[in-house]
């Protein structure tokens, strides 16, 4: 009703990678155009991201504490207990972090 109630288009800044891909310019020694995007559909690099995924979820989160005499580990707080025991009852701690 006389345009009150429109939404307003979205705008967001070009990335490097939008702008070498927008102009056809290549951005390795090899001609291709390489983006986050275009790596992730590589088998590879989806392993790779993978393995490092259940590496890091496989480790134990530990909680600190920033004070004057430096850092001090926070036990028995809720946030270390939902990012080591239990983050909600669907979920290990494992497939959370992963």
């Amino acid at each position: 009703m006389f345009g009150l109630f429109k939404k307003k288009a979205e705008t967001r800044s070009l990335t490097i990678e939008d702008v070498f891909a927008a102009m056809g310019a290549s951005n390795t020694g090899a001609g291709e155009f390489v983006s986050p995007y275009t790596a992730e559909a590589l088998p590879a690099v989806l392993n790779a991201v993978n393995v490092i995924a259940q590496a890091v979820a496989s480790m134990p989160c530990y909680l600190f504490e920033v004070n004057a005499e430096g850092r001090k580990r926070v036990e028995n707080h809720s946030v270390e207990y939902l990012l080591n025991e239990m983050p909600n009852r669907n979920q290990t701690p494992y497939q959370f972090k992963k």
